[in-house]
């Protein structure tokens, strides 16, 4: 019998399997295909604290940006973290006078974050258009190689007595109702478990109706773009300001943007990589569990990130892919036990899901555990909807 069954082999199934092992609990996870071969391996590396709501979302992230410098010193496999600033760029006046109140709020939130004017902003950054209003600059935000993170968590929980078994999807699973134990039934086997953990993701909700539990998240897909190796286009991630708009399909203002653009919700974001070419994104549609580009997304992408970045309208795309966030209606994730004693979520964290995922293994392992939450769960209750 397992101690605790989590099922996930993405970034915050491994990251919960870590973090129960840190407290002697031996977890068994349990990956359909291969770790990291879902939205964890399908994303980008930005572990950014700017385009989070304030309260409890905002200081949630802040406490996960916090555990990366730490776990990148725990872990013996090279995830790649850089910390590092990261900068938001405000495209017209009309964005700039509504970016000047956004730095002033973030300030309050306890954001070390600095207003740049148009020459602060190109010295900052040489290769942006120069008629871009302005912009501002966040000082300890970063980036991270999902996948290495994933894996990364993964061997280490593995070192420290947890089991990881790949291809071996969930087919069913049973509660004993006297002895409250958890039998879990895979294309290769049985597991038994007093504890089990839904860390599937998008997931996540056919993995809750084995035991009619509903779990309202949907999948939002996103594509994003991979460039050549050119050396150094930018020294941090690059995104525009209508990023926050896109992503809680705000109105406050009409951005300057193609029809298909609005259509398939892109706004720019550039990220370099370790390699010397860089990612460029970001789009947003509910096009259920489709991963497939296409041409007219990607197109939109391009043209997005020609708009602020021209010198890049000749380099190579060297390929693209989409992947899947798990969302869920209030944009906040769920972590949380559920009416079934023992049954547990832990999904539904959108495009913040690698941001998250530290602080959400350490949540969870609390919470199983039975030891005092770093941060009140209560926020972030599956019955919130209910």
């Amino acid at each position: 019998m397992e101690d605790v069954i989590v099922i996930g082999g993405g970034v915050i199934g491994t990251s919960i399997l870590y973090h129960l092992a840190k407290k002697g609990v031996k977890g068994t996870l349990l990956e359909k295909k291969e770790l990291a071969s879902g939205t964890s391996g399908k994303c980008d590396g930005n572990i950014q604290r700017g385009d989070t709501k304030s309260g409890i979302d905002s200081e949630f992230v802040k406490m996960g940006q916090e555990l990366f410098p730490q776990i990148a010193r725990e872990l013996s496999r090279d995830i790649q973290w850089r910390e590092e600033p990261s900068l938001m760029v405000f495209e017209t006046e009309a964005e700039d006078e509504a970016g000047k109140r956004f730095v002033e709020e973030q300030k309050k939130n306890g954001l070390d974050i600095r207003y740049l004017d148009q020459k602060e902003l190109l010295e900052c950054e040489p290769n942006l258009a120069k008629d871009l209003a302005g912009g501002c600059q966040f000082a300890h935000d970063g980036r991270v190689n999902p996948m290495l993170l994933t894996i990364g968590l993964a061997e280490e929980a593995g070192r420290m007595g947890a089991r990881v078994k790949e291809g071996e999807g969930v087919t069913d699973i049973r509660r004993d109702a006297e002895t409250g134990l958890y039998t879990v039934t895979t294309t290769a086997g049985e597991y038994q478990a007093p504890v089990v953990i839904n860390a599937a993701g998008v997931w996540a909700p056919e993995i809750g109706t084995f035991l009619g539990i509903d779990i309202p998240i949907i999948p939002r897909q996103g594509q994003i773009l991979v460039a050549e190796v050119i050396g150094t286009l930018v020294s941090q991630t690059v995104t525009e300001f209508g990023y926050i708009m896109t992503k809680y399909a705000k109105k406050d203002y009409k951005r300057n943007v193609t029809p298909n653009m609005e259509k398939y919700g892109v706004a720019m974001v550039v990220e370099p990589t370790d390699a010397g070419n860089f990612l460029v994104g970001s789009s947003r549609q509910f096009r259920g569990f489709d991963t497939r580009t296409d041409f007219l997304t990607l197109q939109a992408l391009a043209q997005r990130a020609m708009r602020f970045f021209p010198c890049i309208q000749n380099i190579n795309v060297i390929r693209s892919y989409a992947g899947l966030r798990p969302y869920t209606k209030d944009q906040r994730a769920i972590i949380s036990e559920t009416d079934l004693k023992g049954f547990y979520v832990a999904a539904g964290h959108e495009g913040g899901g690698i941001t998250q995922s530290l602080i959400t293994g350490r949540l969870m392992a609390e919470m199983v555990t039975g030891q005092k939450t770093c941060i009140d769960p209560t926020p972030f209750a599956l019955g919130r909807f209910y």
